[in-house]
């Protein structure tokens, strides 16, 4: 599985999760950071990306076109305050089995805390 990382997901997440998932890419690499979501969509579909964001609107091109591409959408704030790059990195490595688990099944969105 590669991700797709949205530009509100640092590059540091894409670099610190590299050795789970090779061939991830943020926004930026393939010339989309300022893209429309529906750019950043068709990009992902046509290579094979799941996108990782925390932007609610990808959740609901997934509802509305369906997969491909998967939407791992993460909540960036943990009730209080908005989390570090390193606390998001963490969450994708302790749920590493939920991703593959997710990636192999017929769900198109999944939620992470």
């Amino acid at each position: 599985m590669k991700f797709l990382y949205d530009k509100n997901l640092g590059r540091e997440l894409k670099d610190s999760a590299q050795d789970l998932f090779p061939g991830s890419l943020h926004v930026g690499d393939v010339g989309l950071l300022d893209a429309p979501d529906e750019d950043i969509w068709a990009h992902a579909k046509r290579c094979g990306f799941v996108i990782a964001s925390t932007d609610k609107d990808y959740r609901e091109l997934s509802r509305s076109n369906g997969h491909p591409p998967k939407v791992v959408w993460v909540r960036p704030w943990d009730g209080s305050r908005n989390r570090s790059m390193s606390e998001l990195a963490s969450i994708f490595q302790e749920r590493y089995d939920d991703l593959l688990t997710f990636h192999e099944n017929e769900q198109g969105v999944l939620c992470l805390p």
